[in-house]
């Protein structure tokens, strides 16, 4: 009679455990119903939304970003953009003429718009400068080029080809100083196609669309461009960024455009970095992870996915870092994806 009652004790106590865990499994079972882009060993891998049936896509490619319509991607390698279809297959230049090593410095981000038949994106720039006086430009001292870095934003067909033009639509020119480039960054389409979100020397600002006159040709004027978040602190006296932040990284809308998310980094390479979700119609901003970097929206609006670094957690991270989803309360955290960074869900 003891062995059975210490056995009925048990067979109860695995049932709870088993009734307690059985949440994460509806979890996984939405998950699964989705892709999810990624980077591992300098190559794009695609899996299920759970991260189950990982297999490599694009060799040699970094910064994965679905089209709208889930049917090509679009990608960086070796400093130039380039297209695919989803499956990985008919990949082409959308640009040439970057140098393999131009953008060591700064990571290029991309947004498909998703009414229009083109491609946003940032890329880096560089341009040798010069001392001068009041009798000219003076020769240079040293043997090393002096240069000034920086980000424009592009727009660029789809449907082209490598000969394509990229259109400027934020110069590094725009919203400087008389001594100081401008540096955008990060853009971000929300789905309705009308609201873009990039970043301006490290502070978050919003282009609106605006109807346009007739007969205007430049792509940034009909639009109303607004800073609303100050979060790099490029402002006088000094124009750089704070010591305790660099500013934000990597947007990434909500479906329904209520929220967007983001990165904030310091700088002086402490590595410190967190997940921000912002209420657009708010202004409410709060902290969801720390140490995060390239949030991304899932395709139900209800999780962000981002990697965190191997640092953090190497024996679950492996080499590089390892993909996480959090819901927007927070309450609910998983690990999807280990020894992979640059989450994309494929909306």
């Amino acid at each position: 009679m003891k062995i059975s009652w210490r056995i009925s004790i048990f067979v109860v106590f695995f049932a709870s455990l088993a009734f307690a865990q059985a949440p994460v499994s509806p979890l996984m079972d939405i998950l699964k119903t989705w892709k999810l882009a990624f980077v591992r060993d300098k190559d794009i891998w695609v899996s299920n939304g759970d991260g189950t049936d990982q297999k490599l896509l694009i060799k040699n490619a970094d910064n994965p970003s679905w089209s709208p319509n889930k049917k090509r991607i679009a990608f960086m390698r070796d400093c130039n953009l380039w297209v695919a279809n989803s499956d990985g297959s008919k990949e082409r230049p959308l640009t040439s003429h970057w140098k393999k090593d131009s953008c060591r410095m700064f990571a290029s981000s991309i947004s498909w718009n998703p009414k229009e038949p083109f491609i946003t994106f940032s890329h880096p720039e560089k341009f040798i400068v010069y001392r001068s006086d009041t009798d000219g430009i003076l020769e240079r001292k040293s043997n090393l080029p002096q240069s000034i870095c920086g980000n424009s934003i592009f727009d660029i067909t789809v449907d082209g080809n490598s000969s394509t033009k990229a259109v400027s639509r934020f110069d590094i020119y725009e919203g400087g100083t008389s001594f100081n480039f401008a540096d955008h960054a990060n853009p971000a389409w929300s789905c309705s196609g009308e609201k873009l979100a990039f970043t301006r020397n490290g502070d978050i600002w919003i282009a609106e669309k605006e109807p346009a006159e007739q007969g205007e040709e430049n792509l940034s004027l009909g639009w109303d461009v607004t800073r609303i978040s100050a979060t790099a602190s490029y402002d006088e006296p000094t124009y750089r960024a704070s010591r305790e932040n660099h500013g934000a990284t990597h947007f990434s809308w909500s479906p329904d455009e209520k929220y967007l998310a983001y990165s904030n980094i310091r700088l002086q390479g402490s590595g410190f970095a967190k997940l921000h979700l912002r209420d657009m119609k708010s202004g409410r901003d709060r902290v969801l992870a720390d140490y995060a970097l390239d949030p991304s929206f899932s395709p139900d609006g209800r999780f962000v996915a981002y990697w965190t670094y191997s640092g953090v957690q190497p024996k679950e991270c492996g080499r590089s870092g390892c993909i996480w989803i959090i819901s927007l309360d927070g309450k609910t955290k998983q690990m999807l994806v280990s020894d992979a960074v640059q989450p994309a869900w494929c909306h």
